[in-house]
């Protein structure tokens, strides 16, 4: 009985060590979660958006590089250089007297190529002065002026480069001339057709007093020649 006893001790005592001891509970399950209130939500915001913020600002700093990046790869077209201005034209230089003087000469010797002129001379400056009015060499810079020798008067052709501002003295001279021949000079009646048909023809500078009886055939001559 004794011996039972003991075996029941040792039984309650195994039995007590083999029990699960009570666990004490952790910090965590007994911890109790707190509500989050206004300020914590608004600051969690404000960092949400400082963390938006940098993002976005990083991104458009990787643009921006990778923007000049390419600007600086693309080659360089060289500009086209400019147009030159269009350059003025020259104004027509003025021909030397010796080119005018020698148009006059080859007009004189067309008009001497006609059967009237063919025996014509040509009058010197004082000559020119008797018959027209007294005009000269301060309101001409070259006169030739042909006379036909086979002629009662003779025809008569002149040709007068004028001066600046002596168009209106050579003009005089030239009425003068004409006046005479058809009122006072015309003795013959060859001289009075000859007077009568006379033609002024006037091209720039240059002026042609014709009194003859081909006065047709010289004016033909002369616009061919000077125009």
């Amino acid at each position: 009985m004794k011996n039972t006893k003991t075996l029941l001790c040792c039984m309650l005592i195994l039995l007590a060590g083999c029990a699960p001891k009570n666990e004490e509970p952790k910090d965590d399950q007994n911890k109790v979660v707190e509500p989050a209130t206004n300020n914590d939500i608004a600051s969690d915001k404000e960092d949400e958006k400082e963390e938006n913020k940098e993002i976005n600002d990083e991104e458009e700093k990787d643009e921006e590089l990778d923007q000049n990046d390419q600007e600086s790869a693309e080659p360089i077209v060289p500009s086209k250089p400019a147009a030159p201005a269009p350059s003025e034209p020259e104004a027509p230089k003025d021909e030397p007297e010796e080119t005018l003087t020698a148009d006059l000469d080859a007009l004189a010797t067309a008009i001497q190529a006609t059967d009237l002129f063919s025996m014509s001379m040509m009058m010197d400056n004082q000559q020119i002065a008797d018959l027209y009015g007294g005009i000269g060499t301060d309101h001409y810079e070259t006169a030739i002026v042909l006379k036909n020798l086979m002629s009662p008067g003779g025809d008569e052709a002149a040709i007068f480069k004028v001066k600046a501002n002596q168009m209106d003295a050579v003009k005089a001279g030239i009425n003068a001339r004409d006046t005479y021949g058809k009122n006072e000079g015309s003795f013959y009646e060859m001289e009075q057709e000859m007077f009568n048909n006379s033609k002024i023809i006037e091209i720039g500078d240059i002026i042609v007093y014709i009194a003859a009886r081909n006065v047709d055939e010289v004016a033909s001559i002369v616009e061919t020649n000077l125009k």
